[in-house]
């Protein structure tokens, strides 16, 4: 099984990307269809769909979803 990145995004949805062919995929340097997570990453970012469906406008969207889940812009810092 070839090896994939998984970015998750703070509005919630996940991204594969890959990173690894597996032996048999190697030979042909296609990727195989089934597909392990090699490490899930954590992005500080919404996904591209999300921050489209706002215009452009990133930063209400990045605001908001932090505080969706319960992280708040400079928390922490006094």
């Amino acid at each position: 099984m070839c090896r994939y990145y998984a970015h998750s995004h703070i509005c919630g949805h996940t991204n594969t990307v890959f990173a690894a062919y597996c032996a048999p995929a190697a030979l042909k340097q296609r990727p195989c269809s089934g597909g392990e997570i090699w490490q899930t990453l954590k992005m500080d970012q919404v996904c591209a769909i999300c921050s489209n469906n706002n215009n452009g406008d990133t930063s209400s969207s990045v605001i908001n979803a932090r505080m969706a889940v319960g992280k708040t812009a400079g928390a922490g810092r006094r």
